[in-house]
């Protein structure tokens, strides 16, 4: 699937939102449960393994990611403002490592 920048239904900034369902895995949000897009493809065909949450760099102590609301060891749901990009170690949505075309798999 591709998903384009600027057609999101909204970032997940915040855990006081109503629950929503992941538009790539069906899954509801925030129950804890990962999506189940695991990889990146980058614009230049690259796919990378996505990084799961409390394996980042700056690992997190929580038991659930602010932004997304997923458990220790599972993927972060797409545009969540916390996940780590794998190729530089920023945040995903802030590092310019992909273009405006995103793809998740």
């Amino acid at each position: 699937m591709t998903l384009r920048a600027g057609s999101e239904t909204g970032t997940r900034a915040s855990s006081d939102r109503p629950i929503e369902q992941c538009a790539y895995c069906g899954r509801s949000e925030p129950t804890g449960e990962g999506c189940t897009t695991d990889t990146i493809t980058f614009p230049d065909g690259v796919i990378e393994e996505a990084i799961a949450y409390g394996e980042e760099r700056g690992t997190r102590s929580a038991e659930r990611c602010p932004g997304c609301g997923v458990s220790q060891g599972g993927y972060h749901h797409p545009f969540c403002p916390e996940e780590e990009c794998p190729r530089c170690g920023r945040g995903l949505m802030r590092c310019g490592c992909l273009d405006t075309d995103r793809v998740w798999r």
